[in-house]
């Protein structure tokens, strides 16, 4: 019997230096804490299910478990797009209104009567101008054409302009005498400066233009 008294006391003796290892419990059942430099994972008291990471710097830095945030911490990502614009458009820009070359001038209507020279426009855009004439008096007209105002003209004592004394290229051009109700088109270049326009018919004492059958007008 005593054989087997001593494989039995050795093997109790060794189980129980190995329950009595270096691991200690805390007192107030916090949990176990690790050596400094180690890395481990404590669970507090009173957070049952709040699982923390710590660092191996010593202390303890705790990641709490939820929802993950970014930025603000609000955890929701957006993108905002322009309003009107769609991704990939070009945007477009409305055009204002185009303005063209100012038009031609047109014909200028010219009245004769006694004693007067009436037109539809006394500032004329130079180039090729077109009078269309109508006489609208008792008697006889004629359409003159000459280069410069009607004060500046040589004239007779009674007022009819001298056309042998102008300067030349004074006189532009004129047409046939036009008959009481009758009309007539007279074209010609012009360019810019003043020009009057008359009827340049004188009888002795008496003339047209020195009667007031007489217009200044401007070509520019």
């Amino acid at each position: 019997m005593k054989r087997y008294l001593c494989p039995l006391a050795l093997t109790a003796t060794l189980l129980l230096g190995a329950c009595s290892g270096g691991d200690s419990s805390n007192e107030n059942g916090a949990g176990t804490t690790s050596k400094a430099g180690s890395a481990s994972a404590s669970t507090g008291a009173g957070q049952a299910g709040a699982p923390s990471t710590s660092s191996n710097s010593g202390g303890v830095a705790s990641t709490s478990a939820g929802s993950p945030t970014t930025g603000g911490g609000t955890g929701a990502t957006s993108a905002s797009t322009s309003p009107g614009t769609a991704p990939g458009s070009t945007p477009t820009t409305n055009a204002g209104p185009t303005t063209g070359a100012p038009a031609a001038s047109g014909p200028t209507d010219v009245v004769l009567k006694e004693w007067s020279v009436e037109a539809s426009k006394t500032s004329i855009k130079a180039g090729t101008v077109t009078f269309n004439i109508a006489n609208n008096g008792k008697s006889k007209h004629e359409f003159v054409v000459i280069k410069g105002a009607y004060e500046t003209l040589p004239q007779s004592p009674v007022g009819a302009v001298l056309e042998d004394d102008l300067a030349s290229g004074a006189l532009i051009g004129r047409t046939d005498s036009i008959n009481a109700g009758s009309s007539a088109v007279f074209s010609t270049d012009l360019t810019a400066g003043p020009y009057t326009l008359l009827c340049n018919i004188a009888s002795g004492p008496n003339s047209h233009a020195g009667k007031g059958q007489r217009l200044n007008i401007a070509i520019s």
